[in-house]
């Protein structure tokens, strides 16, 4: 973790010096620099002012483990045993997908300053500045009745619960399991089978700045943007998997229904017109979601139709 080290001595005021950098932190010069130019290289806001000195553009901070797992160990003191922090890693669901059934726990929790190939749904790709947004994925392991399609909805769900402990901004949700404000997004959701396990990958702009958010394929907001401040990435964390810990054993209980509800209640786009795409293209009215997750559509000849994937279109008012 050398790059998290070196950030939390590094000064967006005034360059400091690659000596006073290396006796502060304990790295040799050469791993000082070798880490500076690392940071630069996968975007991190960081300038060497001269040949000897470093800079960052805009403070950041990196989030810390030690923390989280205390935090966390007081709500599921088994979780907070199985968590990990990556400074790099291709994707931390494909790090969970990738260990063997036996490797893979129960609970177990990847989490990532810098993610080299994030994916969220249909494998569109997922764009996470470094060291800027909470990026993590957990394992769960369900009975075997658990119905999980609705899944993906009640970590929204979850997702929205530990937002609105830091923010009274107006959190909706879009079919399935984005999080909005103002029709900008703000945290997706992955959810995919490994084996009898889950894996839930969750992504939240936190201090996504407005360059980073130009990187996204959509319309895209962060906490940043929404509080003013810079957001403790590792508090965030705490809350958010204490969240998940009571949320999934209870869904594990009682799958989609206990969530429903509140679901619905959070639909961005509740009696909206929208069209579906696909093979087949029609149009009708958002009415709801059934006990699977589906999305509930009344068309224009009053069916009711359930949408379970693919794209869908909202229409203007």
């Amino acid at each position: 973790m050398l790059g998290s080290i070196l950030l939390r001595s590094l000064n967006s005021n005034q360059p400091v010096s690659l000596g006073e950098l290396a006796m502060e932190t304990g790295l040799s010069i050469e791993e000082v620099e070798k880490t500076c130019n690392w940071l630069i290289g996968i975007g991190v806001p960081l300038s060497r002012p001269s040949a000897d000195t470093a800079q960052l553009a805009r403070p950041i901070l990196p989030m810390n483990l030690e923390q989280i797992q205390q935090a966390v160990s007081t709500i599921d003191i088994d979780l907070a045993n199985k968590i990990e922090l990556f400074e790099e890693i291709d994707s931390t669901n494909q790090y969970l997908m990738s260990l063997a059934l036996k490797q893979l726990q129960h609970k177990q929790v990847c989490m990532a300053e810098y993610m080299t190939a994030g994916r969220g749904r249909q494998q569109k790709k997922w764009y996470g500045g470094a060291y800027e947004n909470l990026m993590l994925s957990i394992a769960w392991e369900f009975h075997s009745e658990v119905r999980l399609s609705g899944l993906s909805l009640a970590v929204a769900v979850m997702v929205v619960n530990c937002l609105q402990q830091i923010s009274g901004a107006p959190f909706r949700l879009k079919w399935p399991n984005d999080v909005l404000v103002d029709e900008q997004k703000l945290s997706g959701i992955l959810i995919e089978v490994r084996d009898a396990k889950v894996i839930v990958g969750i992504g939240i702009n936190c201090n996504l700045s407005f360059s980073d958010q130009l990187e996204i394929d959509q319309a895209a907001t962060s906490l940043f943007e929404l509080l003013g401040h810079l957001v403790d990435r590792s508090e965030l964390t705490a809350v958010l998997l204490g969240e998940l810990s009571d949320g999934l054993e209870l869904f594990s209980v009682n799958g989609l229904d206990v969530f429903r509800e509140e679901w619905m209640r959070l639909h961005a786009h509740q009696g909206r017109r929208m069209r579906t795409l696909g093979n087949s293209v029609s149009e009708g009215r958002a009415v709801g979601i059934d006990r699977s997750g589906a999305l509930l559509i009344r068309m224009d000849n009053g069916q009711i139709v359930p949408i379970n994937s693919g794209e869908l279109q909202i229409l203007p008012i």
